[in-house]
């Protein structure tokens, strides 16, 4: 074999390739099926399958399928009884099935990577358990990825298949000691190209950003980042505040070798005036971030239960499984238009959770709730759920939509702000928090001095001094977000969601396309989010997109057009 073997996930496109090696594998050679005229085995449960493919140069070495939970049926229950059928559907798995290498590349790596980028999918869609038709030949692989052998078995053709099922935690440890040897060479052989990372990382969740593989981590190619468009992340498109930038070029070196006021008084000072706050109620940070990892810890841990909204932002689920609690999710559905359900959320908050996290508007959907009627739900939620609400793109809808003022009201909101997006702060990381004055007080005591760098907190004084110039700004930005949006629904056949912050999410023609129109755009320079991992709703289909400027949102339509169009 030469050559790295390419791990994606298929498109239309490849659909002729995937059942002609089908047809060769299950017709041909193992007798399964009839053979057919045109060489060609398509299955009526195709439209709902997600397809993984291994291929060494141009040649389709294998694939592996996997229906996920939402389909109308899993394939391996055709061959079970009512009974068994409800019994497998209980806990929502992912049907791994159909592993399938030709024969030429049988003896090669092609089948375990597979293997893997199957669990690596599932692992990034949240999924929590797995079935899987496992041939006598293959249950050893099956095996290994932690599916047990059940007492159902059945026979297809002159083949005899068993069901195999596992939890995805046990899919994960027994993956891992099973390859923990050849992981290293296996990585050193593949070109992966699926959205979630070919090692897990227990330590990071994965973000936008994947521009800097263009100009380099270590900056070596700063001459490019005027001829890349960076839409995977919600950095703003327009620069700070001119007396931001005077502040930050008076002095570069004093501002470079000068420590900070250990606790950013000034800081604080100006968002409580700027803000109409009480002082003692905030606490600032390196960015939101900072401020979700330096709470949380304080808010839940091991056996709390958290309600977080599906999709949200990565960071939230991440956290608060690495700190031990429980998840709940409220899903927020495409029927709905991805809008939170406010009954829904009023019925979920009388369950009496630990800490409820809602992000508003939503990222990725950009949908945004009222602040009164939110503010009328979360007056009801009990005294002992802490209520954690994320406003960092609220500016784009208007600032007078805060909840900041209603911290004052009540003992368990806190209200996260970053101003990284909306203030065109992101390289400088700075945000606050706002919470009743006694938390604030604690959270403060454990916080490290000099939580915000020199510079940072300079330009953000400057900044809430001009909100003239940032008003003028984010209206702008809806204006070029209804601009971006017709051009997409002009030139691409797509649908664009309505949104209220710096970003639109956009839904792709077909399922399972995401990752490649991602690729192709990245092609011609143009930086889009997969934000499959997000949700299973999204069914790999959806992307999110940053409102640039008006020439740059015309390249962006142009790629996604191409990318849409291309492959199909």
């Amino acid at each position: 074999m030469s050559g790295p073997i390419t791990i994606r996930i298929g498109t239309r496109s490849d659909l002729d390739d995937i059942f002609s090696l089908r047809h060769e594998v299950y017709a041909a050679e193992l007798q399964q099926y009839p053979a057919s005229d045109d060489g060609r085995l398509a299955e009526p449960a195709d439209s709902a399958n997600v397809f993984l493919l291994a291929e060494v140069g141009s040649t389709l070495a294998g694939f592996i399928s996997l229906t996920p939970p939402e389909a109308p049926r899993y394939f391996v229950e055709r061959y079970l009884d009512a009974q068994i059928a409800r019994e497998v559907r209980a806990d929502s798995p992912y049907e791994v099935r159909a592993l399938t290498v030709r024969q030429r590349f049988r003896h090669t790596p092609v089948a375990s990577l597979l293997m893997y980028a199957a669990l690596r999918w599932v692992v990034s869609r949240g999924g929590e358990s797995v079935i899987a038709m496992g041939r006598a030949e293959t249950q050893d692989m099956y095996a290994k990825l932690g599916l047990h052998r059940t007492d159902y078995e059945f026979t297809v053709g002159s083949q005899r298949y068993g069901l195999m099922r596992g939890s995805v935690a046990g899919a994960e440890t027994a993956f891992a000691q099973a390859y923990r040897r050849i992981l290293p060479r296996l990585a050193r052989l593949v070109q992966w190209e699926l959205a979630s990372s070919f090692s897990p990382d227990p330590h990071h969740c994965a973000h936008g950003g994947r521009s800097f593989d263009a100009i380099g981590t270590g900056f070596d190619r700063l001459d490019r980042r005027e001829l890349i468009i960076t839409a995977d992340v919600l950095d703003a498109w327009f620069s700070p505040a001119p007396r931001v930038l005077t502040a930050l070029i008076e002095d570069p070196g004093w501002l470079a070798r000068s420590s900070p006021p250990a606790q950013a008084d000034g800081l604080i000072t100006e968002i409580a005036k700027a803000r109409g706050l009480d002082r003692d109620s905030i606490v600032v940070g390196a960015g939101s971030s900072d401020l979700i990892y330096r709470t949380f810890p304080r808010l839940i841990g091991q056996g709390s239960r958290v309600l977080l909204m599906q999709p949200t932002y990565g960071e939230y689920p991440h956290l608060v499984e690495k700190l031990g609690a429980r998840i709940d999710v409220l899903r927020l559905r495409p029927e709905n238009g991805w809008q939170l359900d406010q009954g829904e959320l009023q019925r979920a908050l009388g369950r009496g959770y630990d800490l409820v996290v809602l992000v508003n508007p939503g990222n990725p959907t950009g949908r945004h709730v009222p602040g009164k009627q939110l503010w009328d739900v979360l007056q009801n939620a009990p005294a002992s759920t802490t209520i954690w609400v994320d406003e960092a793109y609220i500016d784009y809808v208007s600032p007078s939509e805060t909840l900041e003022p209603m911290v004052a009201l009540s003992n368990n909101l806190i209200v996260c702000k970053t101003m990284s997006k909306a203030y065109a702060l992101s390289g400088l990381r700075v945000g606050y928090l706002v919470a009743a004055a006694p938390f604030a007080t604690d959270l403060r005591r454990w916080s490290p001095p000099w939580p915000v760098a020199l510079p940072a907190q300079i330009a953000a004084i400057r900044a809430l001094q001009d909100p003239t110039h940032y008003l003028r700004c984010w209206q702008r930005t809806g204006e070029l977000r209804r601009t971006l949006a017709d051009g997409l629904r002009a030139a691409a056949d797509v649908q664009v969601l309505e949104s209220e912050a710096n970003f639109v999410l956009v839904r792709l023609p077909y399922e399972g396309t995401a990752a490649e129109v991602r690729r192709q755009c990245e092609d011609l320079g143009v930086f889009v989010r997969d934000v499959s991992p997000l949700s299973p709703d999204f069914r790999d289909r959806y992307i999110r997109v940053a409102v640039k400027e008006v020439d740059q949102s015309r390249r962006i339509v142009a790629a996604v057009c191409s990318a849409v169009s291309h492959p199909y």
